[in-house]
């Protein structure tokens, strides 16, 4: 008898906390709703389907109509319903705690709503850890889907992963499906042809007969150019048609195929993600390298046959590389704390918030915006400091809290949450709790690997792309190339400079001015008092000028009080003939800008404003109304910083903040600056 194919179809759909309703609805018109429609026609036509906790939220409001679709192709058996933590978290970078939470509030989602108990679970970013295993055994799931390529780390032949394996945690099993990445690459975006011609080729020479694939449904509508691939030109109807014709292909449910097959073997995989993964997680200049390797390899055709032997990072590499992910993490963890530590009757609602910050995206960035994104951010952190505010009326807190070898001061008095680290001497966190907003949610410009592949795009150029996102060329205008500019210092708040007195707020922007002392991004001695909610920074630096060293020191110190927060800066000693800035970086959404007579409004404001002695800034956006007050009359000089990041269209210039230096004679012993900070609803 012929062999038959056995194809595994999973679509895994997501959206994260945050994103935007317009984002949402578009999915769900080219991607999820066609998908569903289309395949409703084909009742043979069986597959494995998953939904984020987000996206089960967005058609409970918008559209419940289509989860009675999905209720109705689940009873009659054409698909099986998978989950993943609900509000989809890496998995194993959050405590074990929270992932039981996480995964028990998909399954009961599932169970009552549709009467099913699901049995598989999509690992988010297929990110695999062994501890993350325990709690899959634990939740006693029947398998997990990852990617082929942590089975070839393991030293598993490549002709054997046309199956499932089993694994164990201390005796108890659990099967794992490796997804094909032939598949995953050319689902949908080759011809059905060359999809048939790889299926025929699994009958003729595989040592297995499952052809596993499951990947992004919105790679079915979304991504670039496949909306009208898919659907218009019937790329899905082709191949749905193309398959049931067929006689060596069956289409089966992940469940449907354990029953009715052994496993290929054991198995013991190592940390890893996809390959892609590896590259993307990588500092930026090892990720050059990485990619420059990798490109080798394929042009002496060696990297196929060898893919198993070349690994690049893990995905907990992202918590080094950007240390904005880092502290959003550790404030994750901190404020995961509060939460298990808290017995009152709001306990259900703070762990909601709890759960939804711990949605994966705004932790990382490869060929998504991720990170870069600040209205994902922004969701993290509203998400986590009204967890806190509900479980944590007051916390004053000395610790080295990012695990970075520093000691850091976390203080919040139910209004304002500030966060200070002595690794630099600044201001890490700026919150208005009553808001769930952190203004210094803001981001540093750093090189990335894929920078130095950019082109300028001239007037009247056309540069038409490829259609697969991770092959897009990468083309800016002229305006935009200007913006790729990297900080050397990382864009915290309370930052202390020695300047040169002709420094212009376009030097600052554009990162071209002489820095002549080493106050910023070195170590400053804390000390802390807790009665008074008062941090106090110091250090025994220097002045370098004509090739010469001064010594100099100062002190800064940082006081909160109701709704205020003091920031004083003194001088051991006079300086003549340089200034001091202090610097902040903070993140707006719709600002307005009042400084001496003058108001201006929007995020790509600029200004240098002489003699001033204050600075307010309202968004009506966020509900937040600032004002800096000065002690003494200086030049405040403000520019907006924009990143350039890739994304699934191209290129993406980003606004990540304003920055704002107070400037000043150093002539002045002491300088003082004073923050009142107000939140209204937004």
């Amino acid at each position: 008898m012929e062999k038959k194919v056995k194809l595994l179809l999973g679509l895994h759909s997501h959206q994260p906390v945050g994103n935007f309703d317009f984002v949402f609805e578009d999915a769900y018109q080219k991607s999820y709703l066609p998908f569903m429609e289309v395949t409703r026609n084909y009742p043979d036509f069986k597959f494995t389907l998953h939904f984020t906790g987000a996206l089960w939220e967005f058609f409970e409001e918008r559209h419940p109509e289509f989860i009675d679709l999905v209720g109705e192709m689940l009873a009659r058996g054409q698909i099986e319903l998978v989950i993943s933590g609900f509000y989809e978290p890496v998995l194993a970078s959050i405590p074990e705690r929270d992932r039981k939470l996480q995964i028990k509030k998909a399954m009961d989602y599932i169970r009552k709503r549709f009467g099913e108990r699901p049995r598989g679970l999509w690992l988010t970013e297929r990110v695999y850890e062994g501890d993350v295993l325990k709690t899959l055994v634990d939740m006693n799931l029947a398998y997990v889907v990852v990617d082929d390529y942590h089975f070839l780390q393991a030293g598993v032949e490549q002709n054997r992963l046309f199956g499932y394996f089993l694994t164990e945690f201390e005796g108890k099993k659990i099967a794992v499906f490796p997804i094909n990445q032939n598949l995953r690459y050319l689902v949908p975006f080759h011809r059905v042809d060359e999809v048939i011609e790889y299926l025929q080729w699994i009958r003729d020479n595989a040592g297995g007969d499952g052809a596993i694939i499951f990947d992004d449904g919105e790679k079915f509508g979304v991504w670039p150019g496949t909306y009208d691939w898919v659907y218009k030109k019937g790329w899905l109807k082709d191949f749905i048609e193309r398959i049931l014709s067929s006689d060596f292909v069956e289409t089966v449910t992940y469940s449907e195929y354990l029953k009715t097959h052994k496993p290929q073997g054991r198995v013991y995989l190592p940390s890893s993600s996809y390959f892609e993964m590896g590259e993307w997680s990588l500092p930026a200049g090892v990720a050059v390298r990485f990619s420059d390797f990798v490109e080798n390899l394929r042009k002496n055709n060696l990297f196929e046959e060898n893919r198993m032997f070349v690994k690049g990072g893990i995905w907990k590499n992202f918590l080094v590389k950007y240390s904005e992910a880092n502290y959003m993490h550790k404030k994750m963890l901190l404020v995961s704390g509060f939460v298990n530590d808290f017995k009152g009757r709001r306990r259900k609602e703070a762990e909601e918030h709890l759960l939804k910050a711990q949605a994966n995206d705004a932790y990382w960035h490869g060929v998504f915006g991720g990170l870069y994104l600040p209205h994902l951010r922004r969701a993290i952190y509203e998400n986590l400091l009204k967890a806190e505010r509900i479980v944590k009326r007051k916390a004053f807190i000395r610790d080295d809290i990012d695990a970075d070898g520093f000691d850091e001061v976390y203080m919040q008095n139910g209004r304002i949450g500030i966060g200070i680290t002595s690794k630099d001497g600044t201001v890490y966190e700026l919150s208005l709790l009553s808001l769930g907003v952190n203004l210094q949610d803001t981001l540093t410009r750093r090189f990335e690997h894929y920078h130095r592949n950019v082109k300028v795009k001239r007037e009247g150029e056309d540069n038409a792309g490829t259609k697969s996102i991770h092959e897009l060329e990468r083309y800016v205008t002229p305006e935009v190339k200007r913006e790729m500019v990297y900080d050397w210092y990382e864009r915290r708040s309370f930052i202390f400079h020695i300047l040169p007195q002709d420094t212009s707020v376009e030097n600052l922007r554009y990162m071209d001015f002489r820095e002549y002392g080493d106050f910023v991004n070195m170590p400053y001695t804390m000390r802390s008092d807790e009665s008074r909610f008062a941090v106090s920074l110091h250090r025994k630096g220097g002045i370098y000028k004509e090739d010469s060293k001064r010594e100099f020191e100062i002190t800064k110190k940082v006081i909160l009080d109701g709704n205020t927060i003091y920031f004083k800066v003194k001088n051991a000693k006079d300086l003549e003939g340089l200034t001091g800035g202090i610097e902040f970086n903070l993140h707006f959404v719709k600002p307005l800008f009042v400084v001496g007579n003058k108001e201006l409004k929007g995020q790509d404001t600029m200004f240098h404003e002489k003699s001033a002695s204050s600075l307010m800034i309202k968004d009506d956006f966020l509900g937040a109304e600032i004002e800096f007050v000065c002690s003494k009359e200086c030049d405040v000089m403000l520019y907006p910083v924009y990143t350039l990041s890739q994304s699934e269209a191209g290129m993406d210039m980003v606004y990540q903040g304003s920055s704002i230096v107070f400037v000043y004679p150093l002539s002045y012993r002491e300088f003082n600056i004073t923050l009142k900070m107000e939140g209204k609803d937004a």
